[in-house]
């Protein structure tokens, strides 16, 4: 990871714990490390670059404020990522409850979406992500989940439709439920749970390369990171937030994405994507809705647009 976004020193001096494990994981006294605080304020981990760990060079620390993601993101560095190309960070160390934290080596780059890239490099990086999904969503992992997943994704509509209710108009709903009614005859029937990164964005996508004249000239690396929300489900949840955000107003993007997944979706899939990006669309527009965040009903009301287009 790297240490792109809000860059405010912050000491983690209240979590005593944490500060002795990591420095007896690297061998050096605590009053050694440097630590910046680089998000998030609000999400379930708080991150920071630390600096002044000798020979482990910078690290990045994430510590979990729930046990879930931290599993999930543990189990995604253990388990996954070593099956995968090298376009992820390497896990050093992991520190179980009440600490809850990951330690991993710093890699190059910031997020795709703040980085000085041109039309061409963004086309190569979305190659490359659907390169890397394509591999991800190829590892192996049985799934002992005793909830068929056609059923859960009908659970999980039904759940977000009752939700969305008080932020959407009854033309809308009646749309959002005819796309639960498909979800319920049978359209997941054949579908399979793999791992899946829950939330692929190019803002999870960490790129680097030569600048000039303040432009990056070509894409030497390419990383993605951020797995808390990681864990078995439809391979086609990994392409919802790129289907209704990003690729509505750049179909060259998609096409360069699929050139690197290896094929397009089937004529079944393109029918089950609309369904899950509904229940996206669904899910971030209640959420903005009940926390009133502008911010993302601005994205749930994009994303539905999408959605009945």
């Amino acid at each position: 990871m790297t240490a792109s976004g809000r860059d405010t020193p912050v000491d983690p001096g209240a979590d005593a714990n944490l500060l002795q494990r990591l420095a007896g994981e690297i061998g050096c006294e605590s009053q050694q490390l440097r630590w910046r605080f680089i998000g998030s304020a609000r999400g379930p981990c708080r991150v920071w670059q630390v600096s002044g760990a000798g020979e482990a060079g910078a690290l990045i620390v994430k510590q979990f404020r729930g046990e879930r993601a931290f599993q999930q993101e543990h189990h995604a560095y253990r388990s996954w990522l070593p099956q995968l190309p090298e376009e992820t960070a390497t896990l050093l160390a992991a520190f179980a409850a009440p600490v809850r934290a990951l330690v991993l080596a710093q890699v190059a780059g910031e997020p795709l979406t703040v980085a000085p890239v041109g039309p061409e490099l963004e086309r190569a990086a979305h190659k490359r992500a659907g390169y890397f999904l394509r591999a991800l969503h190829a590892v192996s992992e049985a799934d002992h989940d005793p909830v068929p997943l056609s059923e859960a994704i009908r659970l999980r509509h039904a759940a977000w439709l009752e939700r969305v209710r008080p932020a959407v108009g009854a033309e809308a709903l009646a749309q959002l439920r005819e796309r639960g009614a498909a979800a319920h005859a049978g359209l997941f029937a054949a579908a399979r749970r793999v791992p899946c990164h829950r939330d692929f964005t190019p803002g999870n996508w960490l790129v680097s390369g030569p600048l000039v004249a303040g432009k990056m000239a070509a894409l030497d690396g390419f990383y993605v990171v951020d797995f808390e929300h990681a864990h078995l489900d439809c391979p086609l949840f990994d392409i919802v937030k790129l289907w209704t955000d990003v690729w509505g107003e750049r179909p060259d993007l998609e096409a360069a994405f699929f050139a690197g997944y290896g094929r397009g979706l089937t004529a079944l899939e393109q029918e089950q994507l609309r369904v899950l990006a509904a229940m996206h669309a669904m899910a971030t527009l209640a959420w903005g809705h009940e926390h009133a965040d502008l911010h993302f009903q601005a994205l749930g009301e994009h994303a539905l647009r999408r959605v009945l287009a």
